[in-house]
């Protein structure tokens, strides 16, 4: 056991224990007399650090923010350098590295970016910070079609601005792109293209979006050909589950007496099994949900 003294504190630190073992803590109140109150719930932690960094690598220039997966068999990463967007590609050991969106005279690039693979090409996804506009590069390193796929290139006050908290992901068919466009009454969009080539196809999947005074995100990934997104509704306080094929008709996956307050998001797909994480920074909890399609 161990006392902690009184006077203010909020805080103490467990050093003495064996890394790598989980331990379980109670606590309780005490008098200036020393009288005890009632007992905490147990709560468990662990000891020691979950990860060990080695044989860190320097890829090249550049500043977040970044994207980093595991594409094609190899380390996909695009980050900001210059207010361009670079991608390397390597094995963590060499790396490849060269601009997929260059950055323009009012054009750049530094705020919400992502990168995927399919149909023998990387996507990579970004939002230009002057004129407020989506673009994706398509192709592989040293060779790149870009696009602007959302927006008009307008920096005047009171344009149109798409883009924002966009993400990326694809498959051998189908390329997509999600982002939010703030003008009310505010959508969550919805962009795909075939990944053999072809015209991008516009589909609000949530429509009167809270992407003006809050801070939406989102997830997404294929499985088996249809597409599936994750996403987190603040004014609602939940966090809604949906699919291409059902035809984004959504459902709220939190158990009845919870509340998303976080901005924090992720997906997987595992073993015919969907895995989400969500971030409550509102009671500092982490959410860890699963389910089957």
């Amino acid at each position: 056991s161990r006392t902690v003294p009184y006077g203010g504190t909020r805080s103490t630190s467990i050093n003495d224990r064996e890394p790598g073992v989980v331990y379980y803590v109670k606590m309780c109140a005490r008098t200036i007399g020393g009288e005890r109150g009632r007992m905490s719930n147990e709560v468990a932690g662990f000891c020691g650090g979950f990860w060990t960094w080695e044989n860190l690598q320097t890829i090249g220039p550049g500043n977040g923010p970044i994207s980093a997966k595991v594409l094609n068999g190899s380390i996909g990463v695009v980050y900001e350098n210059t207010g361009g967007v670079d991608m390397a590609t390597g094995d963590g050991t060499t790396w490849s590295v060269g601009t997929a969106l260059p950055s323009g005279s009012s054009q750049s690039f530094v705020n919400w970016m992502d990168v995927a693979y399919g149909g023998g090409n990387y996507l990579v996804g970004a939002y230009t910070i002057e004129a407020g506009d989506a673009w994706v590069a398509i192709g592989n390193p040293g060779s790149w079609t870009t696009q602007r796929i959302h927006g008009d290139g307008s920096t005047a006050i009171g344009r149109p601005e798409s883009g924002n908290y966009l993400i990326v992901t694809a498959d051998d068919e189908e390329y997509a792109v999600l982002h939010t466009v703030p003008a009310p009454p505010g959508q969550l969009l919805l962009q795909t293209r075939p990944a053999s080539g072809g015209a991008w196809t516009d589909t609000p999947v949530r429509t009167n979006f809270e992407c003006v005074d809050s801070v939406p995100t989102h997830a997404m990934r294929y499985v088996e050909g249809n597409l599936y997104i994750l996403s987190g509704a603040l004014l609602e306080k939940e966090i809604y589950f949906g699919d291409q094929d059902g035809g984004w008709s959504w459902t709220n996956i939190l158990p009845a007496g919870r509340e998303y307050l976080g901005k924090n998001i992720d997906m997987l797909y595992m073993s015919d099994q969907f895995y989400a994480a969500a971030y409550d920074y509102g009671n500092f909890d982490l959410y860890l949900l699963n389910g089957a399609i």
